[in-house]
């Protein structure tokens, strides 16, 4: 399953290029003039480790009112290695407490989440996105409420 490259320079250096992540074995085997041999393994491992880049849709920071029902999207996600990352939202009061969002439907294929702020103050929607590899990348989106 690998490639096998034989009589090479061993005081050269060579590259290789792997195009995916995961454990590659590397083997090598070294003979003197006298027919001793010598063998080494070791195992090399590519990993993701850029978290996903997350984007807000609109202005930030943002006005809203108090008690007056505050609508916002989805953010985009994107990530160099996964195609569809788990990201989800929460609102964050003045207070620091979590409260309830809840999904409405705005078009035919967008859906978008509301709450309605008690309390004047900035309040805060923090999206949250992982990856496969479990990288993870938070970004805010402030709405001052007066």
């Amino acid at each position: 399953d690998g490639i096998e490259i034989s009589a090479l320079d061993a005081s050269a250096s060579y590259d290789i290029c792997l195009n995916s992540y995961g454990i590659y074995v590397v083997s090598y085997e070294i003979c003197d003039v006298f027919g001793n041999k010598a063998e080494k393994t070791f195992e090399v491992k590519i990993s993701d480790s850029v978290a996903p880049i997350i984007t807000l849709k609109g202005e930030n920071p943002t006005n809203g009112a108090l008690n007056e029902e505050i609508i916002f999207y989805k953010a985009d996600v994107s990530d160099d290695v996964t195609s569809e990352c788990k990201n989800n939202c929460f609102v964050v009061n003045p207070q620091g407490m979590f409260i309830p969002v809840y999904e409405i439907k705005t078009n035919e294929t967008e859906n978008s989440y509301s709450f309605k702020p008690a309390v004047e103050g900035d309040w805060k929607i923090v999206y949250f996105a992982m990856d496969s590899a479990g990288n993870t990348s938070t970004i805010e989106h402030v709405i001052h409420i007066v």
